[in-house]
């Protein structure tokens, strides 16, 4: 929520100097841990000036659930607003212990444990999911918080205005290899915005020419409006402010090579017969249609 949950409740989340932000996630992972199966803190890119909050992702523990009354008992924090899976805490500000109307605010989203590696990839660096998930709209492919989809299917049981999909896989190292995505480049972590693009594009999506307001879809529209990452996507990242070859000119010659003999999907009918094969789910596919 960018640090604006506890607005309406008159309580203020000031920007956390990079500095600070990860003296907190240091001293917040370890108190989650205690009580969570597992956690981590979604990364952002090293040069990002300031953190409007800071996200976690979760799992509980088998025999129960976590009650957010607890959490916020071992965070200190003085309010939680639930929202679905996610609560915001807000935490003391270290810096205005004489002003309790400053804090912290900490987004906990509690996921199931077979989607925890997949929702930690697609919930990192901030917009990495929505920006993954506009590439993939043209080729015929759907990212969600389950997984990863074969999208456009018409199946027998297909009706009006429900679109069919086919769940391929939600392992992001077996995604990222389908996709030509160099798996340890993703791993090591990106400075900037931009080089966070120049990844998802340096496999096999195509890149999508400069586009004009009106060539939006009304959800892409949002996104823009509400998602300052993706609006730099749409408005400077594709306007060639990054290249044309999606590149900010920190490509180190290693990378490079090992992107060699990588080729582009052109068509929906190569991603989708290149998917099946891939992720084995012909059987699955021919069952549905």
């Amino acid at each position: 929520m960018g640090g604006r949950a506890f607005h309406n409740r008159g309580l203020q989340a000031p920007r956390l100097a990079p500095k600070l932000y990860t003296s907190l996630v240091t001293l917040y992972q370890p108190v989650l841990g205690e009580l969570y199966a597992r956690v981590v803190c979604l990364p952002s890119v090293w040069e990002k000036p300031d953190h409007g909050d800071i996200d976690f992702l979760v799992v509980e523990r088998d025999d129960s659930a976590v009650d957010p009354v607890e959490v916020a008992g071992r965070l200190g924090a003085k309010a939680f607003i639930v929202n679905g899976p996610s609560t915001s805490y807000a935490v003391p500000h270290p810096d205005f212990t004489s002003n309790p109307k400053v804090i912290v605010q900490i987004d906990i989203r509690t996921c199931p444990k077979e989607t925890f590696d997949w929702q930690s990839f697609t919930g990192s660096y901030a917009d990495l999911g929505p920006v993954l998930a506009f590439l993939l709209r043209p080729v015929g492919l759907k990212i969600t918080d389950k997984g990863f989809f074969l999208r456009g299917l018409q199946s027998q049981t297909y009706s009006k205005g429900k679109e069919d999909i086919l769940l391929l896989s939600n392992d992001p190292k077996a995604v990222m290899h389908f996709l030509g995505l160099n798996e340890e480049r993703f791993k090591a972590g990106f400075a900037t915005e931009f080089q966070v693009f120049d990844f998802l594009l340096s496999g096999r999506l195509p890149r999508p020419q400069k586009l004009s307001g009106g060539e939006l879809r009304k959800k892409d529209r949002v996104l823009v409006k509400k998602r300052p990452m993706f609006r730099r996507f749409v408005e400077e990242y594709l306007s060639g402010q990054g290249g044309h070859d999606g590149t900010e000119g920190q490509v180190k010659v290693e990378d490079k090579k090992s992107e060699a003999g990588k080729y582009k999907w052109e068509t929906k009918e190569q991603v989708k017969e290149a998917a099946l094969r891939h992720f084995k789910r012909q059987v699955e596919y021919e069952a549905m249609m």
